[in-house]
């Protein structure tokens, strides 16, 4: 035995035994680290781009069927993952991060925040929750949609863009109190059916529409169900409209500038008579007056057929033109974020001597001042004038109602003479009123025209809204709010109604006033506080094989 182990210690190894040892040894190698990697195991930590973990992130690896979620501090572990391997991560209101293992132990993330849309959460009271989750009606506005209509306050632009919210107007006035939203239909005993407007989580009841550029509203969410009473009280009876508005992002100061310009005419007039046909009608209705007026030296009904005469529409109604301007500068740091913006609108009404013009102007500051803490202002101030007088019959006296006078004037005076428009009390149409009428004070005796361009009538609002929060975060589950906000509003009223106008003329019945006016001032002032102490269960760390 002993020469034979010397014979092969001792006898050189051929070419063949060298490589056959070569070939045994790497495959000896590579099958150790195929088995390495096929017992591999990943993990990491997910934050967000402000450096904050987050728990309840999807972890999957593609093409397999695996998953885990991400703990209380944003970490996760992954088994059996090779080189080739791809985790995706994904959460609600974050982008999907996709990453390849390779040869990394260790694979951290920082997920982006998106831009969440309607159709995944939705505002509702004191947070957020998935649309599929909702047990109410709700309603979402498409703000894009929305921000195409040159209006001065989102309501008119509101009108027929939800199902179930029904936007009425009383008034052609611009910027007159007569925009009436009714969401559940008409079920108040106070004979109010305005819904509650909760504005950047800010409650209320009073809101002056005018008062928020509709440039400014981000999202708008209407809660439709009786449930929103759950959240809101009674005062949510009638409905919510949940607004929030833009405010500053993280980088570079942006500036935005947007002007826009529009034409409001009326798109349908009363048909009126022509001179042949007032003519016939005075004739049937009183043959004596006809005679006396129209029927003089020979003339007959037919003689009026090629006589033009005045349709006060085309006097009183104008084509109004609209101008919009609206700029805003927003930016911020990764603590403090800003908004400031301001806008100017120019509207004419339809109705010649009437308008509005509206001067709005918003401050909205972030700031995150630590890891627990971060607070939030917002300050606007509007001030919004209207001039004209109303034009439909809202008002206590139908002499008060022009459009009644512009329907009812005569198109011709009489003997085929077209009225002057110098005259501003019509005598001899007495015979239509005293005869049948007993209101001798109807307004069809006064020249329209006259009448409109004579009434002096302002008003101006002024609006402050000042509103502020403070966020506390115990840990990832549980926040306290405090928020506060005061609203301050004033309005102050003129009017002077002058003898060339139906209200101010000593010839109309029952004006013990004669010519008059009248100055109004009113102001109120409204306190908000909230207390609000959230709670929400996070998810654990859960791996599925």
């Amino acid at each position: 035995m002993t020469n034979i182990i010397t014979y092969f210690r001792l006898r050189p190894m051929s070419r063949t035994f060298r490589l056959s040892l070569l070939l045994i040894g790497i495959n000896i190698f590579f099958l150790g680290e195929l088995a390495y990697a096929q017992s591999r195991q990943a993990t990491g930590q997910v934050k967000d781009q402000k450096g904050e973990v987050l728990p309840g992130v999807s972890v999957s690896v593609r093409g397999e069927q695996q998953f885990v979620v991400t703990d209380n501090e944003g970490r996760y572990h992954v088994s059996n993952v090779k080189n080739n391997s791809v985790l995706i991560f994904s959460l609600l209101g974050f982008e999907v991060q996709e990453r390849t293992v390779g040869n990394r132990k260790t694979v951290n993330i920082i997920m982006r925040e998106t831009i969440t849309g309607l159709e995944e959460v939705v505002v509702i009271g004191y947070g957020e929750v998935d649309r599929k989750d909702l047990t109410g009606s709700v309603g979402s506005v498409n703000i894009q949609q929305m921000e195409k209509a040159p209006v001065m306050s989102f309501e008119e632009a509101l009108a027929g863009r939800v199902a179930g919210v029904q936007v009425s107007s009383s008034e052609g006035q611009p910027g007159e109190e007569g925009i009436s939203i009714v969401i559940r239909g008409a079920n108040s005993l106070t004979q109010d059916n305005s819904p509650l407007f909760v504005v950047d989580g800010f409650p209320m009841e009073d809101f002056e529409a005018s008062s928020l550029n509709p440039e400014e509203i981000a999202s708008m969410d209407i809660l439709k169900d009786a449930s929103a009473t759950a959240i809101y009280g009674a005062r949510a009876a009638n409905g919510v409209i949940i607004i929030e508005t833009k405010k500053g992002q993280e980088g570079r100061p942006t500036v935005t500038f947007n002007t826009r310009t529009g034409i409001n005419r009326i798109t349908k007039r009363m048909e009126m008579m022509e001179p042949y046909e007032f003519v016939k009608f005075v004739q049937e209705r009183s043959p004596s007056a006809a005679n006396a007026l129209y029927l003089t030296d020979g003339l007959a009904v037919e003689d009026y057929r090629n006589v033009k005469g005045f349709n006060w529409q085309d006097h009183i109604f104008q084509t109004a033109p609209a101008h919009l301007y609206s700029l805003a500068l927003r930016g911020g740091t990764r603590q403090t974020k800003y908004s400031i913006s301001g806008s100017i609108n120019d509207m004419t009404g339809v109705v010649i001597n009437s308008g509005q013009k509206r001067y709005q102007g918003r401050v909205t500051i972030d700031q995150q001042v630590n890891d627990k803490l971060k607070a939030y202002l917002s300050a606007s101030f509007s001030s919004t004038s209207n001039h004209g007088s109303y034009a439909s019959s809202s008002s206590s006296t139908v002499s008060s109602n022009y459009m009644y006078a512009v329907w009812a004037y005569r198109p011709l005076r009489s003997a085929i003479e077209v009225d002057e428009f110098g005259n501003v009390v019509d005598d001899e149409e007495d015979f239509l009123t005293n005869e049948y009428d007993d209101d001798e004070s109807t307004s069809s005796l006064f020249n329209p025209l006259i009448n409109v361009e004579n009434i002096h009538r302002t008003r101006r609002n002024n609006t402050l809204n000042v509103n502020g929060s403070l966020n506390y975060a115990f840990n990832r589950a549980l926040t306290l709010r405090i928020g506060g906000g005061v609203k301050q509003w004033q309005s102050k009223t003129e009017s002077f109604y002058n003898s060339s106008t139906m209200l101010g003329n000593p010839r109309r019945l029952n004006n013990i006033r004669g010519q008059h006016g009248s100055i109004g001032f009113a102001e109120s002032t409204t306190w908000l506080n909230e207390n609000t102490l959230r709670w929400r269960k996070l998810l654990q760390s859960v791996a599925v094989r």
